[in-house]
């Protein structure tokens, strides 16, 4: 099953994919901004919501009562959603049958300056999420 919601306003044809961010601090805080609107949206769903991408390799364990889970991979691009990379880890986690992964992409993400040269997120209004 394959859900896109998008709220683009931009008539430009954007880039799209997944490149390679060089910048570690950079990537962080592109990698943080996605996993904060994952988190946020399972949420507002019901689910209980732990980040797990330390010790996994999914980023988030959704649970809703006693026997619901739903494992998630984020991915979070400063360019529209085109080729996403997976590792293959992620793989062999979605193929798993006795659990359902979601892929939740948020794309978009613009990174800004603040006064004191800290990188902000700028979130992006489009998400896609793909369910196992």
């Amino acid at each position: 099953m394959l859900r896109i919601e998008a709220d683009t306003q931009s008539s430009a044809r954007p880039r799209v994919g997944q490149g390679r961010v060089v910048d570690a601090k950079r990537r962080k805080a592109i990698e943080l901004a996605a996993m904060d609107r994952a988190k946020s949206h399972y949420e507002l769903l019901g689910w209980q919501v732990e980040d797990t991408s330390a010790y996994r390799p999914y980023d988030l364990e959704c649970r809703r009562g006693d026997s619901d889970v739903l494992r998630v991979e984020v991915k979070g691009l400063t360019q529209g959603v085109g080729t996403i990379n997976v590792t293959v880890g992620e793989v062999n986690q979605a193929r798993d049958p006795s659990v359902i992964t979601d892929l939740f992409i948020v794309a978009n993400i613009g990174l800004s300056v603040d006064d004191d040269g800290a990188l902000m997120a700028c979130m992006s209004s489009e998400r896609a999420l793909l369910s196992s």
